[in-house]
């Protein structure tokens, strides 16, 4: 907590910099930023989505400042050549603190404005699962030899933009994504064209699965997965649904879709349920619950 109270002690210095730093655009890059990397250097233990929130409370105060709109619209070859030095300054302070792959709240938006209704399709499912009689949770029974059992939704895609979220807690074994195949109830450990799937297994290994498997590393703890199918775009993305105002991108296939239908795998090794999170919309804002 006091390593909390020094950063924020910090942060409101800096802040002040800024606000006091507005005479030019060369004062905010000679001053800001020279200021700021000296600050950085001194928070390294502080934890990382504290830093994060920094940089967005910082990114909002700038835009709100009314010489900035000018300053970007100038089209001066001096002035956008400090435009270009301050990204860059910026790009490597976010690389240096895994700041890398944060989903702005603008983006955010349009993501889950597309919110898809997914219910689990207990004829699909394979006979050691138990699917809820909501259609809502699935998890393993305890019985049986394959080691990704799996389900299908009711609902199948063949156009539009379409986003669900599912919780998995601490699950050490599951496996989320899509699939064109109505008829298979066991994702193969090495699955084909067909399905497109991120997994978890042994506890802490994260990888992306179609035709071929990429190990992924996350920098954040993964207990919300949030997926969206962009059909046109021929895009399934997902996300760590880090908390509710905190998001980053894990990894997107790029493929020219048929029909496919939203695939839930808890795996074979705890009976820990997978739940999909149902959307609830009022005053524009997406609320979620779990079923």
């Amino acid at each position: 907590m006091t390593q909390v109270m020094e950063f924020l002690k910090r942060l409101i210095r800096v802040l002040k910099i800024i606000v006091g730093s507005l005479m030019s655009p060369r004062t905010i890059h000679d001053c800001l930023i020279s200021k700021a990397m000296a600050f950085l250097k001194k928070i390294i233990g502080v934890p990382k989505i504290i830093v994060g929130m920094f940089f967005k409370i910082s990114t909002k105060i700038l835009l709100r400042v009314p010489f900035m709109s000018n300053f970007v619209c100038a089209g001066t070859t001096e002035r956008e050549k400090e435009i270009e030095e301050l990204k860059q300054d910026c790009d490597e302070i976010r690389k240096k603190f895994n700041a890398v792959g944060y989903v702005v709240e603008r983006k955010w938006s349009s993501i889950v404005k597309d919110q898809a209704k997914v219910t689990l399709n207990p004829d699909t499912a394979n006979p050691s699962l138990a699917v809820s009689p909501d259609g809502s949770q699935v998890r393993f029974k305890g019985e049986g030899s394959a080691e990704w059992p799996s389900v299908l939704s009711r609902e199948g895609f063949t156009s539009g933009r379409h986003y669900w979220e599912v919780e998995v807690g601490e699950k050490g074994y599951w496996a989320l994504g899509i699939s064109k195949y109505l008829d298979e109830k066991i994702i193969p450990e090495k699955p084909e064209m067909g399905y497109w799937l991120l997994r978890r297994w042994k506890g802490n290994m994260y990888e992306a699965v179609s035709q071929s498997l990429v190990p992924l590393t996350l920098q954040h703890k993964l207990y919300k997965v949030g997926m969206i199918l962009d059909y046109q775009k021929g895009e399934l993305s997902f996300y760590n649904v880090y908390d509710g105002s905190t998001r980053y991108e894990i990894h997107t296939f790029n493929y020219k879709f048929t029909e496919v239908y939203p695939v839930f795998s808890p795996g074979s090794h705890d009976r820990g349920p997978l739940k999909i999170t149902r959307f609830k919309s009022g005053d524009g804002n997406p609320k979620r619950q779990l079923y």
